[in-house]
């Protein structure tokens, strides 16, 4: 008796836990009434894990346009050249660099006009002997001719006013830093021999996905900041300038050199592996429960505010998930702080409807 009675009294609590399960699984699901909770407010950086590649432009050689023996160097390996700078010493006379997108092609005398007068004019304001009244001239008139005696003079050159390519060197704008030299003193050199070697500089980055596929396009616009361990570059865009290039290069082999990346040759260039990229300004959302997002028979998405004792729809564009939030839904930020329906479905018929 005592074993059946044990029996009996397990019986009733299983049977009672059979018959309790349903009533609490419905109240866990009841929305007899609507619940309003407020909406939260999230910085989102789009932190995303890219490979980096960056591909380093050829070498530059810088030519000159004179004939004679060299008789001094003026430059030396790992200067950088700007537009006036004395190069080189041929029979006497300094042939100074200019940088440019195009090199000038042909003498130029009074009365000649063009594109390359105009170049011309710019550079010799550059270098101090043309007022910028006279710099965007497309004529070689007297002051082009009074500006070019005095660099034939400066240079050691005879003074007529008539301009030739052998007083000055075109350097490249996207290469002005001496790496080698070319044209030794005591050297021979004729029309066209390169006189130094401007160094390789970055001249292309491709970012892709840890995958290898292309960055999502928001990062198509806006300051961003790659990150590589402890190291942090920040550029403009995603079509960056040479500077930020040199930059983001240089703090990318600094953690590969630490270890805090990896990296390795491929083709011409040099893929750096575990670097993140996020927006420098990250995006503010405003986050609410999924359950809170209602999609109206037109198919956008709203969600109802509470003011005072009325209800109100507010529609949401885009709504998108939040990172690391399982259950959450990103809205706009303008609704950050306002009281919302956690179930719109426990709100009446006609509340909903205001959700077009």
């Amino acid at each position: 008796m005592p074993l059946i009675g044990i029996w009996l009294v397990a019986a009733l609590i299983a049977a009672g836990t059979i018959y309790v399960a349903p009533i609490v699984q419905a109240r866990d699901v009841d929305q007899s009434g609507p619940t309003f909770v407020r909406v939260g407010l999230r910085e989102d950086a789009e932190r995303t894990s890219v490979n980096v590649k960056v591909t380093p432009r050829a070498p530059e050689e810088v030519h000159g346009s004179v004939d004679g023996v060299v008789t001094a160097v003026k430059v030396a390996v790992g200067q950088a050249i700007s537009t006036g700078t004395p190069m080189v010493t041929v029979s006497g006379v300094t042939v100074i660099g200019y940088v440019a997108d195009a090199p000038l092609y042909r003498p130029l005398a009074m009365g000649d006009t063009g594109p390359d007068v105009v170049q011309l004019s710019g550079i010799l304001h550059q270098i101090g002997y043309l007022t910028e009244a006279a710099a965007g001239s497309s004529t070689y008139g007297a002051p082009q001719v009074a500006a070019v005696k005095l660099l034939q003079r400066a240079a050691g050159a005879p003074v007529d006013g008539t301009f030739t390519l052998s007083l000055v060197a075109w350097v490249p704008t996207t290469s002005t830093t001496v790496s080698e030299i070319r044209a030794g003193v005591g050297s021979s050199v004729a029309d066209g021999a390169a006189l130094v070697t401007t160094s390789a500089e970055e001249d292309a980055v491709a970012v892709t996905t840890a995958d290898d596929q292309a960055v999502t396009p928001m990062f198509s616009a806006g300051a961003l900041e790659f990150s590589a361990g402890s190291h942090h570059s920040t550029v403009k865009s995603l079509d960056m300038t040479g500077d930020e290039v040199t930059a983001l290069a240089a703090e990318l082999r600094a953690a590969a050199n630490a270890n805090e990346i990896s990296s390795q040759a491929q083709g011409n260039g040099t893929v750096f592996n575990g670097v993140i990229v996020s927006l420098a300004d990250p995006r503010r959302v405003g986050v609410v429960p999924s359950s809170a997002l209602f999609v109206a028979r037109s198919g956008g998405f709203c969600v109802f505010e509470q003011k005072g004792n009325t209800v109100r729809a507010a529609k949401v564009q885009d709504p998108g998930s939040v990172d690391g939030e399982l259950g959450s839904t990103a809205v706009s930020a303008d609704l950050s702080g306002q009281e919302i329906a956690r179930y719109p479905n426990a709100l009446t018929s006609s509340e909903r409807s205001k959700c077009m």
